[in-house]
């Protein structure tokens, strides 16, 4: 049972718990499972089965406590607790915008293990953002499994830089992306990719893609003519620094450590980097709201490598 909205609560005034409960032995009419995003066909389901049942349970006033009736929340917490009882079935702390998007990602064969306070707090999103992003995921998982594949992940960034097309570049950043290991991308490891792309918060994860955007060695070490060529056609013109000034700054073998520092010193590296990736990936350009000032505090020749 997913949360109440504390409106009904509010007042601190007692309450009329009412719990409906469908017993069923071929198709359940709670708008759940199967058909839950098509009411065509709960209808149809419905009528097909050859009689429906609906059992109403009326409870006694509930009549809220003194710590009830100052937090709303708890008071509808604790109706909940009693219709959950009543039913026999868990409370969940989805909702109900958790459950509208459910429905809209079970239509597409997605599983969504989170809430929308959850992605909100941790990735910045919001729902409009989680409903665009399901739709893009939608659309990339071609074989309609739930989740994207290092082929169809390989296919979705063939669409980037011509860069892009080198398989050991698009198999690590495949592998950063898949958080659990298990060889395909769901839905939540997409957004977490997407946050670690575009969200300005988390300067550290855009730090690590563009890393292994600039294609290091086995050694774990980025070529100085290597990075030139990755980021020589996107430098950004507004960005506050120029290319010769970071190469300048940068010796023949980069860590990541000193990838960081480059970075954080020439703010153009990494726009110039994402400039890789698909533009519906790419993210705003920090380059044109960024000012020189304490673009120089950074001391690179103080960063040891390896």
């Amino acid at each position: 049972m997913i949360q109440f909205k504390a409106g009904a609560f509010l007042p601190g005034k007692p309450v009329l718990p009412v719990a409906l409960r469908y017993p069923f032995k071929h198709f359940e009419m709670c708008w759940t499972g199967q058909f839950a995003f098509s009411m065509g066909m709960l209808v149809i389901r419905s009528m097909l089965q050859f009689v429906n049942h609906c059992e109403v349970v009326i409870f006694p006033p509930y009549i809220p406590n003194d710590d009830e009736v100052k937090d709303a929340n708890l008071f509808a917490k604790n109706v909940r607790k009693l219709l959950a009882e009543e039913l026999g079935v868990p409370t969940t702390e989805h909702s109900y915008g958790d459950a509208a998007f459910s429905l809209k990602a079970l239509k597409a064969g997605v599983a969504s293990d989170f809430t929308f306070e959850e992605v909100a707090g941790d990735f910045g999103l919001t729902g409009q953002n989680l409903e665009a992003y399901l739709v893009s995921f939608k659309k990339y998982d071609t074989d309609k499994s739930g989740y994207i594949s290092a082929d169809e992940f390989e296919q979705v960034m063939a669409s980037g830089n011509q860069a892009m097309k080198d398989p050991r570049i698009v198999r690590r950043l495949f592998d950063l992306f898949n958080t659990d290991g298990s060889g395909q991308l769901s839905y939540r490891e997409c957004i977490q990719a997407l946050t670690l792309i575009l969200d300005e918060r988390d300067l550290e994860g855009k730090y690590r893609v563009c890393f292994l955007l600039a294609n290091p060695g086995d050694d774990g070490l980025v070529q100085k003519q290597a990075l030139e060529r990755t980021v020589a056609g996107s430098w950004p013109a507004d960005a506050p620094t120029t290319l010769k000034q970071m190469l300048a700054d940068c010796p023949d073998e980069v860590s990541l450590i000193l990838f960081r520092a480059l970075a954080e010193k020439h703010i153009g590296l990494v726009d110039a980097c994402l400039h890789m990736l698909p533009e519906g990936f790419r993210p705003a350009s920090r380059s044109n709201t960024a000012t020189t000032a304490g673009t120089g505090d950074v001391e690179l020749a103080d960063v040891k490598t390896g």
